[in-house]
């Protein structure tokens, strides 16, 4: 029969040994994801995982982090696909060609899906990168509700394209740039980059709350990759994307343009200065 003195020394280890476990995950999900990552132990090897990242609704991605037998595994525990459904109809949803987006991400991020559930294994106890890869694909499977509700007739990105193609040398031009070394998957797409005998000037066009956070996504993991660069982010909008969304991608981007139609002069300037004199920046003919 185990004494109170030996049951307390046994809750004691176990409470230290569970602080331990939770302080090194912690430690690495905002050290690869972000400073704003919190814990909650729900009980044995269970834990809620609180990121910034949201549905364009205002409601927070659901993942949950827990143990089974000897893996630890990250889950969403079926609430991204149900979200899903308030938006696309399941019959939709779960068939033709939203399904082929959602089997391609879980394909791409090495994911399960069980029932609705959607299960990353995490290998090696390598959880910060787990969690990294876990949102991004989160994020890439709620596209689909942005693509469902956004509005119809903008040519915003069309615009954009044509306003920097007609200023950048088409020799120095890359459209949809991904890195084929370290992004061989291509994950981390920029809609356009600027290089040669420079740091690359990485450009990102804005239009929705999603391409916010994922432009926020590609530029922290250029940061991890010891990356350099010079990023510009350039707004349809942005009072139209949730400020926090928009705060996280402002946040790791050296210089934003929060509406371009007003603001396009403004960006045609500071390309010019950005860029060497000669070889790179065609000026407006007259």
């Amino acid at each position: 029969m185990v004494s109170r003195k030996q049951f307390s020394l046994r809750y004691l280890w176990w409470v230290n040994t569970e602080m331990k476990k939770s302080n090194e995950i912690i430690r690495q999900f905002k050290e690869k994801v972000c400073s704003t990552v919190e814990l909650q132990q729900e009980g044995i090897n269970r834990y809620l995982v609180f990121t910034p990242f949201e549905f364009g609704d205002g409601d927070s991605l659901v993942i949950i982090l827990k143990k089974e037998g000897d893996d630890w595994h990250l889950t969403d525990e079926g609430h991204t696909l149900m979200h899903l459904s308030y938006w696309i109809d399941e019959k939709y949803l779960f068939h033709g060609n939203y399904w082929k987006v959602i089997a391609n991400t879980l394909k791409v991020f090495n994911l399960v899906e069980d029932d609705g559930e959607i299960i990353l294994k995490i290998k090696d106890n390598n959880f910060g990168d787990a969690l990294f890869s876990y949102i991004q694909a989160l994020i890439r499977i709620v596209d689909l509700t942005l693509l469902k509700r956004e509005k119809p007739g903008t040519s915003f990105q069309k615009d954009l394209r044509s306003c920097i193609a007609r200023h950048v040398d088409p020799n120095h031009l890359f459209y949809d740039w991904h890195d084929p070394s370290k992004d061989p998957k291509e994950l981390y797409i920029v809609d356009y980059r600027i290089n040669g005998n420079i740091p690359p000037v990485l450009i990102f066009g804005l239009n929705n709350e999603i391409k916010a956070l994922r432009a926020a996504i590609t530029l922290h993991q250029f940061k991890l990759w010891g990356m350099k660069n010079f990023s510009i982010g350039v707004f349809e909008e942005r009072s139209e994307i949730n400020p926090k969304s928009a705060d996280k991608f402002s946040d790791i981007c050296d210089k934003t343009y929060s509406n371009f139609y007003s603001n396009e002069d403004e960006f045609v300037l500071y390309l010019e200065k950005v860029l060497p004199n000669e070889g790179y920046f065609m000026p407006s003919k007259i």
